[in-house]
């Protein structure tokens, strides 16, 4: 987009804040419900402390809500909790340490690794249906609050589809990004004054408060 476009439109900015490291370790955490350490609320705390935001939207999981409604809290704005925002469903592996899901179905793992789009984990949740509910998502927002600053307080597999989605990457590509825990990425959504679409923008991606975090959910 040029500067001449952008100055001509309505901008909405939404921020897209992972949890931080949960105290379980290494598992498939999808809707697995499972608490922040200490660690991870510090990198929470570290990855939005410069930030503002007119409203916060925030996954049902405890792992993002908690801190959530502290936010909010302190920063006296709303708070929603949206369901569309949860991580990824990994099925039968939901729970499960990755060291002993490898261990026992190295076939499917792989598979699922290489091929996200066509192998997903037994039982769970395709990465397409994922794409889905969290684009329309993407659409409301945009529709419902034109002009605001949105915090979305989600999970790594939600950022991933929808940076994904407005960098127009195959969902085959989606996990060659990586979203550290307390990371922060910025997007913005562009609407001419007369309702006509301008586009969007990336502004920046996994900015963090530390260089460890990349775990599933």
């Amino acid at each position: 987009m040029n500067d001449d476009s952008r100055n001509q439109s309505v901008v909405t900015t939404i921020d897209l804040l992972r949890h931080g490291a949960c105290r379980d370790g290494a598992i498939y955490r999808g809707r697995t419900d499972s608490l922040l350490s200490d660690e991870g609320e510090l990198q929470m705390q570290r990855g939005c402390q410069d930030g503002r935001w007119q409203r916060i939207y925030s996954s049902p999981l405890s792992r993002c809500c908690q801190f959530a409604y502290q936010l909010s809290e302190q920063q006296q704005v709303p708070l929603a909790e949206e369901s569309r925002l949860m991580e990824l469903d990994f099925g039968d592996w939901d729970g499960c340490l990755t060291e002993e899901v490898w261990r026992t179905q190295q076939q499917a793992v792989l598979a699922f690794w290489q091929d996200p789009v066509h192998c997903p984990p037994p039982g769970g949740e395709s990465l397409q249906a994922l794409r889905e509910r969290c684009v329309q998502l993407l659409h409301d927002l945009h529709r419902d609050h034109r002009g605001e600053r949105l915090l979305l307080v989600t999970h790594g597999g939600v950022i991933r589809v929808l940076l994904g989605y407005l960098l127009q990457m195959p969902n085959s590509a989606l996990y060659q990004l990586s979203i550290g825990y307390g990371s922060l990425s910025r997007i913005e959504l562009y609407q001419g004054e007369d309702g006509s679409e301008f586009g969007s923008e990336v502004i920046f991606l996994n900015r963090m408060p530390s260089l460890q975090g990349y775990e599933n959910g």
